[in-house]
C-alpha cells in the first residue's frame, strides 16, 4: 500500500561559510595593517630627513606598541631599527653641536672628543670628521710649537710620536670604517634573505589554508553522501517483497518504471511503504522518507554541494545539479541490475543509467522542476537505457518531445536530459538522443512545498563534523577548534574557546594567542 506524504525537515547548513569569511577577513585585516604601518614608516623617514628626530622617535614608538606590530610582528624589527637609528642621529646632533662650540672656543681636545663620537649615519659625519682632522692638526701644531720652544730632543721626540700617533689613529679610523661598511653590507643582505623567507612562509600559509578548506569541504560531502545500513535494508526489503527493480526489460517495463518513479518520490519524501515504515521508525525514531529527503535536500541546497537556490532559473538549477553529480557520482554497472533509490546511489557514489535517472529526476523534483523517468531502447532493439524528462516554462537548449500523453505523462513539451552529461554536453551529442525509442515512462512530479522546507536549512550550523541546532535569540554560536560548540550571550566575548565578560567602559579587550585575555 503506498501513500503520498509531503516531507519536510529542518535542514542543517555548513559553518564552513563562516570559517571561510573569517579566514578571508583575517587576511584582509593583515594587509590593511601592513600598508598602514608602511605609510607611517614613510612619514617618519621624512621627519628624519628634516632632522625632526624626537618627533620621528615618538611616532615610531607609538607604532611599535600597536597590536598588529606587537603581536603579529608586522614590520616590528624594521620599526625597532629605525627607533634606534633616530636616537643615534639625535645624540650625534647634540655631540656635533657641543663639539662645534668647543672647536670655536679653541678647546681642541674637548672638540675632538665630542666630534669623534658622531656616527657615520649622521648628516654631520663628514663635517665632524673634517673638524676632527683639523683639531688633530691644531693639537699637533700646538705640540710642535711647544717642542720648538723647548728646543730639546725630548720635545722633538714627542712631536714625532704625536705625528706617528696621528697616522696610526687615522689608519685605525679607516680600518674601523671598512669594518663598519662590511658589517652594514652583510646586515643588509641578511635582511633581504629574511624578508624573502617571510614572504615564502606567508605564501605557504595561504596555500595550506586553501588546502585545509578544500579538505574540509570534501570530508563534509563524504559525510552527506553516506547511507546508513538501516535505510539500505529498507530498500532491499521493498525490492525483495515486490519482486521489482531488477532487469526491467525482462519484465513489465511500465510496472518497473512506475517502481523507479516511486523510489524517486520516496527520495523527496512524497511516497513511503506503510508496511515497513513502523519497523523503520521503531529502530531509528525517524521515518525512512524523511531521512531520504533530508539527505537529498542537503545535496541539492547546501552551498558547498549543488548549491541550488529557489531564486535560480530552471536552467541554472539543472546545470548545478548535473555538475555536482558529474563530479561526485560515476557510472558503474550493477551486478544484478537492480533499481536503486536516490539515497543508495549517493551513498555508493556510483550507479548505472537507471540509478542515475532515479537520482536525477528526484533531485529535479526536489528543486521544484516537474520531472519524469523514461526507459528506452535503441532503434535496432539491441540496447536498453534510462533517461530523465523535465517540463519547464523556460525554453531550454535541449532535445524534446512535443507530447507524451500516450505514455501517461501530462500534456506539453518534455525536455530530454541524459543525467550522465553536464548541461553543456547535452546539445553537443544530438546523435545520442535520436537513437532511442521510448518503452515506458512514469511521472515523478515536483515538490511544491520545498520552498518552506529549504528555508529551514539556515537554522542549523555545521561544527567539527556534524550539524547543531542554532542558538536562541540574543545568543551567539561558537565552534571551538575541538569539542562541541556552545551558545553565549551577545554581550560576552569568546577568547581561546572560552567565554569572558567584556571590559569596563573605556578599556580595550585584549585576546592573546595563548593564555587568558586582559583589559587595558
Amino acid at each position: 500500500m503506498m501513500n503520498n506524504q509531503k516531507g519536510f525537515i529542518q535542514i542543517p547548513i555548513l559553518i564552513a561559510i563562516i570559517v571561510s569569511i573569517v579566514v578571508v577577513s583575517g587576511i584582509s585585516y593583515g594587509t590593511i595593517e601592513y600598508n598602514k604601518t608602511s605609510n607611517i614608516i614613510k612619514e617618519t623617514d621624512q621627519l628624519t630627513k628634516e632632522e625632526k628626530y624626537n618627533e620621528a622617535i615618538e611616532k615610531l614608538e607609538i607604532t611599535h606598541n600597536r597590536w598588529p606590530v606587537k603581536n603579529l610582528g608586522i614590520k616590528r624589527q624594521e620599526i625597532a631599527n629605525k627607533i634606534e637609528s633616530n636616537k643615534t642621529l639625535l645624540e650625534d646632533k647634540l655631540e656635533y653641536t657641543q663639539g662645534l662650540e668647543e672647536f670655536n672656543k679653541g678647546n681642541w681636545e674637548q672638540a675632538k672628543d665630542l666630534l669623534s663620537k658622531v656616527s657615520e649615519i649622521s648628516p654631520y659625519y663628514q663635517d665632524a670628521k673634517n673638524k676632527v682632522e683639523e683639531t688633530q692638526k691644531r693639537i699637533t701644531e700646538k705640540q710642535v710649537a711647544e717642542a720648538v720652544e723647548g728646543v730639546t730632543k725630548e720635545t722633538k721626540k714627542k712631536v714625532e710620536e704625536a705625528e706617528k700617533a696621528t697616522k696610526e689613529a687615522q689608519s685605525k679610523i679607516e680600518e674601523e670604517k671598512a669594518k663598519r661598511t662590511a658589517a652594514e653590507t652583510r646586515l643588509q643582505y641578511e635582511r633581504q634573505i629574511t624578508q624573502e623567507e617571510i614572504t615564502k612562509l606567508q605564501l605557504e600559509r595561504l596555500e595550506a589554508q586553501e588546502q585545509w578548506g578544500e579538505a574540509g569541504k570534501k570530508l563534509a560531502i563524504e559525510e552527506l553522501l553516506r547511507i546508513g545500513n538501516l535505510l539500505q535494508d529498507y530498500y532491499n526489503e521493498i525490492r525483495k517483497a515486490r519482486n521489482l527493480g531488477q532487469n526491467w526489460w525482462s519484465y513489465d517495463p511500465q510496472e518497473e518504471v512506475n517502481f523507479a518513479s516511486n523510489l524517486a518520490k520516496h527520495g523527496v519524501g512524497a511516497v513511503y511503504w506503510e508496511e515497513y515504515e513502523s519497523t523503520y521508525h521503531s529502530q531509528s525514531g525517524s521515518y525512512s522518507y524523511l531521512d531520504a529527503k533530508e539527505k537529498l535536500d542537503k545535496v541539492i541546497f547546501i552551498p558547498y554541494t549543488a548549491g541550488v537556490s529557489y531564486e535560480d532559473s530552471d536552467y541554472e538549477k539543472i546545470r548545478k545539479i548535473l555538475n555536482f553529480f558529474y563530479f561526485h557520482i560515476h557510472y558503474e554497472h550493477d551486478f544484478n541490475q537492480i533499481l536503486r533509490a536516490p539515497a543508495e546511489t549517493l551513498g555508493l557514489k556510483s550507479g548505472d543509467c537507471d540509478d542515475w535517472s532515479i537520482l536525477t529526476s528526484a533531485a529535479f523534483a526536489d528543486a521544484g522542476i516537474d520531472s519524469a523517468i523514461m526507459f528506452v531502447k535503441s532503434k535496432d532493439g539491441t540496447q536498453m537505457h534510462a533517461m530523465v524528462l523535465v517540463q519547464s516554462k523556460e525554453t531550454l537548449p535541449l532535445w524534446y518531445y512535443s507530447d507524451l500523453t500516450n505514455y501517461g505523462l501530462p500534456s506539453g513539451r518534455w525536455w530530454i536530459i541524459e543525467p550522465q552529461f553536464t548541461l553543456e554536453e547535452q546539445s553537443q551529442h544530438p546523435e545520442w538522443f535520436t537513437q532511442w525509442d521510448i518503452v515506458a515512462a512514469a511521472l515523478v512530479g515536483k515538490i511544491e512545498s520545498s520552498t518552506e522546507s529549504k528555508e529551514n536549512v539556515s537554522e542549523s550550523l555545521w561544527c567539527n563534523g556534524q550539524y547543531w541546532s542554532s542558538c536562541p535569540p540574543g545568543q551567539k554560536f561558537h565552534c571551538p577548534k575541538t569539542g562541541n560548540p556552545f551558545c553565549y550571550s551577545a554581550e560576552a566575548i569568546v577568547c581561546n574557546d572560552k567565554v569572558w565578560s567584556s571590559c569596563p567602559t573605556g578599556q580595550k579587550f585584549i585576546c592573546p594567542s595563548v593564555g587568558d585575555p586582559y583589559c587595558e
